[in-house]
């Protein structure tokens, strides 16, 4: 499946492993960028040198082709334009032709001339899931709600997938989206569970300035979601989550925080450790006492600068990260000795 690729930049501040997410790229910000958006069946790929084509060295030379698309549906610009001929550049011999003559897909595409250049990959689109004609609101949003009728509405498999993962792809989800995948967080696909708590979540977070009451359900059905999840669907799910773990986390994720950072995953462990750290709540202080006995290294340190920074502590309490990794033992005794002593007290009169 071609598929837009979704960039978080991680960014290491002064503390140790904290970081600062930020989305980069989606689905909206390629929108956005192209001229023409259309969906339809490639008509022919042409490659425009020969295939085995070698470089000074002897390896095989990217090479590029051109790919005509025949749209039979437009979101944004190109009506009526005809066939749309697409440059794709140096593309990898070894992975063999970069589209197929019949498969249906969704390119977004930039330029005025004969030969579009790609504002980003395309992505596998199906021809089950009809625009409506009539549809007044056309655009972006049409685009999202042919991807939720998809989702929502076929047997299942892979069409169902690839519209859940194209829609994990937009950073504002519509109230639309968030209200029609309910259903699939209870599906007996466990990859529909995941893909489509990860979007209501999304669409949750966008709504920040309207209905309060959506957020907490969103991240405690995501919670939900995840248990027992070993490996998780779609090309960017884990970097979707992490930005939901840690980029500006409310009161009302405490819960699935807590829960998400007992989780098989590392890098979900991690994210929710770090978002209930960007809480900065002194409620936290039992529960991340309790987690200096986790099994994960890295959880633990989580757990002894949270404190620290909680509690103004510093010194030994607060090591840097090659500190605490010579000898873990010392720090979190500190603070097992701190919490015995009624160190619960002592924080609560800072408040």
């Amino acid at each position: 499946m071609h598929t837009t690729k979704l960039a978080l930049a991680l960014i290491m501040s002064s503390v140790p492993l904290r970081s600062e997410i930020a989305i980069v790229a989606s689905l909206d910000v390629s929108y956005s960028q192209a001229d023409i958006v259309c969906r339809g069946e490639i008509s022919s790929v042409i490659t425009l040198a020969p295939v085995g084509t070698t470089d000074v060295s002897g390896m095989r030379a990217p090479i590029d082709y051109h790919v005509t698309l025949s749209p039979d549906w437009c979101y944004k610009g190109g009506a009526g334009s005809g066939q749309l001929i697409m440059a794709v550049r140096g593309y990898d011999q070894i992975k063999g032709r970069p589209a197929k003559v019949g498969e249906y897909d969704l390119v977004f595409l930039k330029g005025a001339g004969t030969i579009k250049e790609m504002a980003a990959p395309w992505i596998r689109f199906w021809k089950t899931a009809r625009p409506s004609g009539s549809d007044s609101a056309g655009g972006l949003p049409q685009l999202e709600r042919d991807l939720v009728v998809l989702a929502t509405t076929g047997s299942g498999g892979m069409p169902m997938r690839d519209a859940l993962e194209t829609l994990e792809e937009f950073n504002d989800p519509g109230p639309e989206a968030y209200a029609a995948l309910a259903p699939l967080t209870r599906s007996e696909d466990g990859d529909a569970r995941v893909l489509s708590a990860v979007i209501r979540a999304f669409a949750a977070v966008a709504r920040r300035g309207g209905p309060g009451a959506l957020r907490q359900p969103a991240f405690e059905e995501l919670a939900i979601a995840l248990r027992g999840r070993v490996q998780l669907p779609g090309d960017n799910t884990l970097e979707r989550i992490t930005y939901l773990l840690t980029s500006h986390p409310a009161a009302e994720d405490l819960g699935a925080l807590e829960e998400l950072s007992r989780h098989p995953i590392p890098g979900i462990r991690f994210s929710a450790m770090d978002g209930i750290r960007t809480l900065r709540s002194e409620g936290t202080i039992p529960f991340l006492v309790g987690q200096l006995d986790s099994d994960d290294v890295d959880v633990q340190y989580e757990a002894v600068v949270t404190l620290a920074e909680l509690t103004g502590k510093g010194g030994d309490f607060g090591p840097g990260r090659t500190a605490f990794g010579r000898d873990p033992e010392k720090y979190k005794n500190l603070w097992k000795q701190w919490w015995a002593a009624g160190g619960l007290n002592e924080a609560n009169a800072r408040q």
